[in-house]
């Protein structure tokens, strides 16, 4: 399929939301968006910020159509993100609605080089708002590869992933190109009890470990879910007894390994793998190859879906991607482990994995999850703290029980030397790290 007007008033003639009001909606807002960035330039920039679901794929899709730029942001962002956005990007128009702030910037290096692309926000190392330069063509590369991945022609999604988010919109243009149904249902609802108004056979679903956890904590979403195609999970790092209990429940998971520059994931392992009793990340889809940076250790990717640069900077072509993330490799290409380079805490000259640790930490004894992290000490370079939140009803112990608990399977180096309890771990609803909540913790303890 094509990028254009004709071609996707073609794909509409077939359903592609699974409730008959959603797909209603979804059309109104193509038509409506047409007309509305029509007038703009062929440079013309979109700021997507709309929260509800079927008027965001309408301008979006119609953006695409009529190869506007458009970049993809979330209403809810916090002031301090979108005044971030506010310093490099001047829209057009915005679809949807924006809390505060004026777009005054001036235009920047990316000027001429915007014209049918997606722009999708990614978080740097230190929280702040950048962009994921795609096309139309990269991401469609991404798209045939999970379909060749599972073995189907048409694919079939749930989504209840952030669609301004890769790992939500992503889901949406699997079926969008392939001819198959999308299901929008509340997350909200779900994780209530509630279970989505579908059938899930034959469709796949996208989870972060996160949110595997806590459809788990209620057995009754085990029938439900075993149900589904595939089970895509990524985002973060799953436990091993989470992983566990979901072979044991018969769940068909996929763990995978991507990211938005790679325009989602790059390897999975099949449902069938999982349920054997294979571990790790799967081997890289078709259109990927993976290899170690022999210097820096790092993982590099190598694949047709790429993204073409970091707005605001200045664009480049990406023939190899050399990511943050450290990994082991197995003897067929598998990818065993990955873990953030930056991420190693060295402390008193001895290098920790916080990883490893926050495992270690999670077969405590009444520990539901836990963070580990390193701060600046003058002493040890780095302290570690750990952050725990503990099941309903229990309470942390004391340091020195917590310290001979640990002392039977860890260095005496990487014991915390911190404990912070918490209600919830300071993470995203990606599951990943928010460093702004994380930074309020770490100050007020």
């Amino acid at each position: 399929m094509e990028a254009s007007v004709d071609a996707f008033r073609e794909r509409m003639k077939q359903p592609w939301l699974v409730h008959e009001p959603m797909q209603a909606a979804f059309e109104a807002s193509f038509d409506e968006a047409l007309k509305t960035f029509s007038d703009l330039p062929q440079n013309g920039r979109v700021l997507l910020a709309e929260c509800d679901l079927p008027r965001f794929l309408g301008g979006a899709l119609a953006a695409l159509a009529l190869r506007r730029a458009v970049f993809f942001g979330n209403e809810a962002w916090p002031k301090t993100a979108w005044a971030q956005v506010a310093e490099v990007l001047r829209p057009d128009v915005v679809w949807g609605k924006v809390p505060g702030g004026a777009f005054d910037k001036a235009r920047n290096a990316w000027d001429g080089n915007l014209a049918g692309r997606w722009m999708i926000p990614t978080g740097g190392s230190g929280g702040r708002v950048r962009f994921a330069c795609h096309s139309w063509d990269s991401l469609r590369v991404s798209v045939q590869a999970t379909a060749a991945f599972l073995e189907m022609r048409v694919l079939n999604a749930c989504c209840v992933l952030p669609l301004y988010h890769v790992s939500g919109f992503m889901q949406c243009l699997r079926t969008w190109i392939t001819g198959g149904v999308l299901a929008l249902p509340s997350w909200k609802a779900w994780e209530s009890g509630v279970l989505p108004n579908m059938n899930p056979d034959g469709f796949c679903l996208s989870l972060v470990p996160t949110q595997l956890e806590r459809l788990m904590q209620n057995r009754t979403n085990d029938a439900f879910l075993a149900e589904f195609q595939a089970i895509f999970l990524g985002g973060a790092p799953a436990s091993e007894d989470l992983l566990e209990r979901a072979r044991e429940a018969g769940l068909p998971l996929a763990p995978t390994y991507g990211m938005t520059e790679t325009g989602s994931m790059i390897t999975a392992m099949h449902p069938r793998d999982f349920l054997q009793g294979d571990h790790g990340l799967g081997r890289p889809l078709g259109h990927a190859s993976l290899e170690l940076n022999e210097a820096s250790g790092r993982l590099c990717v190598r694949s047709n879906a790429l993204f073409q640069g970091y707005y605001p900077e200045v664009p480049a072509k990406h023939e190899v991607f050399e990511t943050g993330d450290q990994a082991e490799l197995g003897e067929r290409g598998e990818l065993l482990k990955v873990w953030r380079a930056d991420d190693v805490i060295i402390t008193g000259g001895e290098k920790v994995n916080p990883r490893e640790l926050e495992a270690e930490l999670r077969r405590l004894d009444g520990i539901d999850a836990a963070l580990v992290v390193g701060v600046p000490d003058t002493e040890w370079g780095e302290r570690i703290v750990a952050l725990i939140q503990m099941e309903p009803g229990r309470v942390l112990p004391g340091e020195v029980l917590l310290k001979e608990s640990l002392q039977q399977c860890l260095q005496s180096y990487q014991i915390p030397k911190v404990w912070i309890e918490v209600d919830a771990l300071p993470l995203s609803e990606h599951g990943k790290v928010d460093p702004l909540r994380l930074r309020a913790i770490l100050n007020s303890n």
